[in-house]
């Protein structure tokens, strides 16, 4: 997975679908602004650090190695989940850089979205550690379906070495 420095904001689509139903009800919504975001943003490696302290094999590597495995894989005509997305992928970047896909994106106020919707509904809004843990350990246990790819990671990650 690529070192970038970023966040992942993320909201479960359920959250997303009760808020605006919540909001559009609400007579004190009229002419207020109404982010549908995550109050706490997930930093993108953390989710990839997450997953290897389930188990996950996975090697963190620079953003341009990265890509190069991406392209790489297209020529040798391997199929690649990422394919459609690579035009996304910035050809070659500084350290400093960050992809157009994962540019940092603003920290959007949740405040008025939290006034007005109840706990519970504003609750189902945070993607946390735990509920990360939970989707990567779908994603793990259905691993065995996927011993090829991961096969093909792991000869590309080793002929990086």
């Amino acid at each position: 997975y690529p070192n970038l420095d970023t966040y992942i904001d993320n909201v479960p689509v359920n959250f997303v679908c009760d808020a605006i139903i919540e909001v559009s009800s609400k007579k004190g919504a009229v002419g207020k602004a109404f982010h549908i975001a995550n109050p706490k943003r997930v930093v993108f490696t953390r989710i990839f650090e997450l997953a290897r302290e389930q188990g996950a094999e996975l090697k963190c590597i620079t953003y341009n190695d990265w890509r190069k495995l991406i392209v790489d894989s297209l020529y040798d005509n391997r199929r690649n989940p990422l394919e459609s997305l690579l035009s996304h992928f910035d050809e070659s970047l500084s350290t400093k850089e960050i992809p157009y896909l994962f540019r940092r994106i603003p920290s959007f106020d949740t405040t008025n979205t939290a006034s007005i919707l109840r706990p519970d509904v504003m609750k189902t809004a945070l993607v946390t550690e735990s509920s990360i843990k939970k989707i990567l350990n779908c994603f793990i246990a259905d691993h065995h379906k996927n011993t090829a790819v991961i096969s093909e990671y792991n000869t590309a990650m080793e002929a990086l070495a």
